[in-house]
């Protein structure tokens, strides 16, 4: 339980590293000198620098998945969840911008695992959620709940690839264009309710988004 602490520590710490400067820059070296522990203590716990930055990496993941569930736990309307989910997923992922990508740019055979394994967690959760949603008749008779779920994928996915602050201007943008797409699959009773209750909403997306 202890080592396990430990390890926990050694990961929390070493996320801002590797976000700050760099995957590649990083070394155990750096990693020991800032952590303030002996090198062959940090080798103790993970074997090279790539265990713990695939460690790293899955914690952010785990972030993720922890916010989006407690998300889920607190709105009740089904376009709500699913617009504060993807705003959550995208703000992360803006926030650690640089691990993610160079996790999957200099290591991706290490980092495509927890990639594709985080991924279908979260189009899975949107999928329950507008399933639910066309099941109590919130959503269009047209609609394919599928498309919808890969159209929010693809797009949160090309705000994690672009993501930075020179790029949140065009990720504000997709974030609008893709609010605007989740509206339209709504029914006319869906939008009616949520017109009706558009100011305690917007509330809502400032703390849950």
């Amino acid at each position: 339980m202890q080592d396990e602490e430990a390890r926990k520590r050694v990961v929390e710490a070493s996320i801002p590293l590797f976000n700050q400067l760099g995957c590649k820059a990083v070394t155990m070296d750096i990693l020991a000198n800032t952590l303030h522990i002996s090198k062959r203590t940090l080798y103790e716990m993970f074997v090279n620098k790539e265990s713990l930055l695939l460690e790293c990496i899955s914690e952010v993941h785990r972030q993720l998945w922890r916010k989006r569930i407690e998300i889920m736990n607190k709105a009740t309307d089904p376009f709500l969840m699913a617009l504060f989910i993807t705003r959550n997923e995208t703000r992360i992922s803006m926030r650690y911008s640089r691990i993610l990508k160079d996790g999957e740019h200099y290591y991706p055979e290490l980092t495509m695992g927890v990639l594709k394994k985080f991924t279908e967690r979260f189009k899975e959760s949107l999928f329950n959620i507008f399933s639910k949603a066309k099941a109590e008749g919130d959503l269009r008779s047209d609609i394919n709940v599928k498309d919808i779920v890969d159209v929010i994928a693809i797009n949160v996915r090309i705000c994690s690839i672009n993501s930075s602050i020179d790029n949140e201007m065009q990720t504000n943008m997709i974030l609008e264009s893709l609010y605007t797409y989740m509206r339209g699959t709504l029914s006319i009773s869906a939008i009616e309710r949520y017109d009706k209750n558009e100011e305690e909403y917007k509330k809502l997306l400032e703390i849950y988004g």
